[in-house]
């Protein structure tokens, strides 16, 4: 079998000799034998692509097991195991420790890179997602952006986002996602199926007589099962828009990002599980639940939740998200009667807490005006997210409007670490 030089240089290869046919045949258009050799050669360089970055992460994980073995004098000690199922189905073991986390203050690209899962490609180091959106249409301004469009194009017209730009865009996603502000972590998502270990009991400690039997008491786990599901979003734009505009690129990408993380607030806040759709906070069993029925007139519904939390044995709640109707109602708060000018005081229990607003929580909940405040350690909330995007083009459903259609595809899933470790107020009026 061929190693991975020799595999990316017949990538390269690839790649050049796809390139040199579409410049040949950019002007006056390919014949069908000509189009057929391209689409074979875009399929033979994604395969290759394939093939180098299992090979690859195969030759990353055991390296680091075997670092991890010495450092540990032969035995491998994790946090939780993964099991991953590749789409092939091959049964593939891996395992992995909290580093394969990514914190709400570490980037995703480097994480990515330092795991040899994100190739140097210095042709790409200026390219965006809006750049190349936008060269989809007027086509490509820059060598990037035709590089770009030659190595992630298919026969269908759409184009995969080359994995550096992909792995920026996910950091600018995540810093406008109002639960990764709030703590929630990122876990890489690398095959079709990814499992990991939470714990669902402790085991319980007692006290024993000299010479006397240790009771014995067991933990309960479980498997939490990341499958990436996916995620879309269509919008239009003129095509004078896409042809004029100085800052289209940068507006392209907004606009996606912008939709993304809106969607991805709801859905790890209300998700209801039922497929294709995540689950979130909301729905999953353990999470600790206070009924508020009413408007907001003190915090000692969030003192409520607290507790629930507390009681638990988790750790206190470092972050509460709520809907910015909510998040207003609890600043207009005043003390003792309506009329009164000095605002409450906060409770010394809840003023570390961290306050976060997102639109991605409804505000018509039964009776129908009502809303929902989330408390927790946000920490151990997970976005399992695939490495993955994919934009593609309408180019005939509008053009009666001289209008292009967008389409870009991710996929994500969401998962509860310790889901004791949240509360939610539920019934909030105005």
């Amino acid at each position: 079998m061929l190693n991975v030089q020799e595999l990316r240089q017949s990538r390269a290869a690839l790649v050049e000799a796809l390139q040199k046919l579409h410049d040949e045949t950019v002007e006056k258009g390919p014949s069908h034998e000509e189009e057929a050799r391209m689409r074979t050669m875009e399929k033979d360089i994604i395969t290759l692509e394939d093939i180098i970055h299992r090979e690859e992460a195969l030759y990353q994980r055991e390296a680091e097991l075997a670092k991890r073995a010495d450092h540990n004098g032969g035995l491998q000690q994790t946090k939780f195991r993964s099991f991953s199922r590749g789409g092939a189905g091959n049964g593939e073991y891996e395992t992995a420790d909290q580093s394969d986390l990514i914190s709400r203050d570490q980037s995703f690209e480097k994480h990515l890179r330092n795991r040899g899962k994100i190739h140097d490609r210095p042709e790409f180091e200026k390219l965006t997602v809006g750049g190349v959106m936008r060269s989809l249409v007027t086509g490509p301004r820059t060598a990037e952006e035709k590089r770009a469009l030659a190595e992630g194009a298919d026969s269908t017209g759409g184009v995969s986002v080359p994995d550096l730009t992909l792995a920026r865009f996910i950091d600018r996603l995540r810093a406008a996602t109002v639960c990764f502000q709030a703590g929630a972590q990122t876990l890489p998502l690398t095959s079709d199926k990814n499992t990991i270990a939470r714990t669902i009991t402790d085991p319980t400690c007692a006290w024993r007589a000299e010479a006397g039997p240790i009771a014995e008491s067991d933990p309960a786990f479980e498997g939490l099962v990341f499958v990436p599901r996916s995620l879309a979003v269509h919008f239009k734009v003129s095509r004078e828009l896409l042809e004029d505009s100085v800052n289209i690129e940068q507006a392209l990408e907004a606009s996606l990002r912008g939709a993304l993380s809106v969607e991805l607030d709801r859905v790890a806040l209300e998700g209801t599980g039922t497929p294709p759709e995540p689950k979130g906070i909301s729905p999953t069993t353990n999470v600790g639940a206070v009924a508020v029925t009413a408007a907001l007139t003190s915090y000692d519904k969030i003192l409520d939740g607290i507790y629930e939390i507390l009681v638990d044995n988790a750790a206190m709640p470092t972050s509460m998200v709520m809907h910015p109707r909510t998040a207003i109602a609890l600043a207009k708060l005043k003390e003792g009667v309506a009329s009164s000018i000095n605002p409450v005081r906060v409770p010394a229990l809840v003023e570390p807490i961290k306050q976060y607003m997102t639109t991605g929580i409804s505000i018509t909940l039964s009776p129908g005006t009502a809303t929902t405040l989330y408390l927790g350690d946000f920490t151990q909330l997970i976005f399992g997210i695939r490495t993955e995007l994919r934009i593609e083009v309408l180019r005939e459903l509008f053009a009666v409007n001289h209008q292009y259609g967008f389409v870009a595809h991710m996929r994500a899933d969401i998962g509860l670490q310790h889901p004791q470790s949240f509360c939610k107020l539920t019934g909030i009026v105005p």
